[in-house]
């Protein structure tokens, strides 16, 4: 469902299977599933922002990864939201390259550390 929710091809609502004695569907309107989203998508953006902040480097693209980096709404947002001149890019699969990274950064300091 997170992967699906984007402004550009918005529902009235969605409807969420739960489980609860007297509740199997939650139904969230696309005004309360985009207020879950925006702040969850305000801090991605602060991080990536801080990212090419300190880098010093003018950047042509961003390329976001991870399961919610497959999000529509996500690079939506973050398109509107980044500097004009800056893609926001996804890569298919893009959770493989998330725990890629995750394994390359603690081998690494297994390594350092013996």
């Amino acid at each position: 469902m997170k992967n699906n929710f984007s402004l550009s091809k918005a529902r009235e609502y969605f409807h969420i299977p739960v489980s609860g004695p007297d509740l199997d569907i939650l139904r969230i309107t696309n005004q309360e599933m985009k207020s879950i989203f925006d702040s969850v998508g305000a801090s991605v953006l602060k991080l990536v922002k801080d990212q090419v902040d300190k880098s010093g480097t003018l950047f042509k693209a961003v390329i976001i990864v991870g399961r919610f980096g497959e999000s529509c709404y996500l690079k939506e947002y973050m398109q509107d939201k980044l500097q004009s001149g800056i893609k926001v890019l996804q890569l298919p699969h893009s959770e493989n390259y998330a725990v890629h990274g995750a394994l390359k950064l603690g081998l690494s300091q297994v390594d350092e550390h013996g």
